[in-house]
C-alpha cells in the first residue's frame, strides 16, 4: 500500500485485541487498539483511522449504538463489525446503521484481512499502487447519476445528493456495471468483496443493502421496478444505464 493505513481495532477480549494488533502490524498496518466504546470514540477523534474493526458486545455499551452515533455525526470511516456467530439481528442492524461489512466470531484473521483490503480498495482505489489520472466513468440511470470517484449519487431533477453507506454504494455499483443481468446474492458478494465466497444461507447482507437502496431511490422518485427480484435467484437492475464522463466539483 502507498503509505501506511491506520486500523482501529475495538474489542474487550484482550487475547483477540492483542492477536489482531500483532497480526495486522505484521501485515504493514498501523494499529490502534481500544477495549471500550469511550476509548473507541477518542481513537476515532484523535487518530483518524482509515478503517475500524468493531466488536458489537462491549463492556460500556453496544457497538451498533456506537456505530449509529458515528454515522449520525457524519463520520464515514469504514467499519467492519465483529458479531457472535449467527446473531442475524445484530448483523442486519449493523448494516442498516451503516456498517461496511461484518464477520462472525470465531473468525479467521486471514479472512478478516481480505475483507479489510477489499473495503480499503473501494475507498482508496489507488492502494493498488497504480497511478491513473483517468477518472472512472459515472453512471446515469433512472434520473440519477452515480459517481464512483466521489462515491456519491445525485438526483438530477432536484440536485440533491443521496446518502448511501459504503456497502450500499458498492452493491449499487455492481448492479450499474452489469445492467439487465440477473445476479445471485453470492455473485454480488463476490464482486463487492473481490474474492470468491462460500454460499451462506444466513447471510442477508445483500438483501438488506438492496432493500435500503430501493427505499432511498424510491423516496427520490425512481420508477417502480428499478431493481427487480427474481425469487430464489437474485437481483437485476432493469433500467437503462448510460456511462458518462465523470466531472469533479471545482474541476
Amino acid at each position: 500500500m502507498p503509505g501506511q493505513r491506520r486500523i482501529l481495532v475495538v474489542d474487550d477480549d484482550r487475547g483477540i485485541l492483542q492477536g489482531l494488533t500483532e497480526y495486522l502490524a505484521d501485515e504493514g498496518f498501523d494499529v490502534v487498539g481500544a477495549e471500550t466504546i469511550k476509548a473507541a470514540g477518542e481513537a476515532l477523534r484523535d487518530h483518524r483511522p482509515d478503517l475500524a474493526v468493531l466488536d458489537v458486545k462491549l463492556p460500556d455499551g453496544n457497538g451498533i449504538d456506537f456505530l449509529r452515533t458515528v454515522r449520525s455525526a457524519g463520520d464515514a470511516t469504514p467499519i467492519i463489525l465483529l458479531t457472535a456467530q449467527r446473531e442475524e439481528v445484530d448483523r442486519i442492524l449493523g448494516l442498516e446503521m451503516g456498517a461496511d461489512d461484518y464477520m462472525s466470531k470465531p473468525f479467521s484473521p486471514r479472512e478478516l484481512l481480505a475483507r479489510m483490503k477489499a473495503v480499503l480498495r473501494r475507498v482508496h482505489p489507488s492502494d493498488d499502487g497504480h497511478v491513473d489520472e483517468t477518472l472512472p466513468p459515472s453512471y446515469r440511470f433512472a434520473g440519477f447519476v452515480a459517481n464512483p470517484a466521489t462515491r456519491t449519487v445525485l438526483n438530477e431533477t432536484t440536485g440533491r445528493d443521496l446518502q448511501f453507506t459504503g456497502g450500499e454504494f458498492d452493491v449499487l455499483m455492481v448492479l450499474l456495471e452489469r445492467p439487465n443481468r440477473l445476479l445471485s446474492r453470492e455473485q454480488i458478494l463476490e464482486y463487492t468483496r473481490g474474492h470468491r465466497v462460500e454460499p451462506d444461507p444466513f447471510d442477508r447482507s445483500v438483501d438488506v443493502h438492496i432493500s435500503r437502496i430501493r427505499s432511498k431511490l424510491k423516496d427520490e422518485g425512481s420508477p417502480e421496478g428499478t431493481i427487480k427480484t427474481a425469487r430464489g435467484s437474485g437481483y437485476q437492475l432493469s433500467v437503462k444505464v448510460e456511462k458518462i464522463d465523470t466531472v469533479l466539483e471545482g474541476a
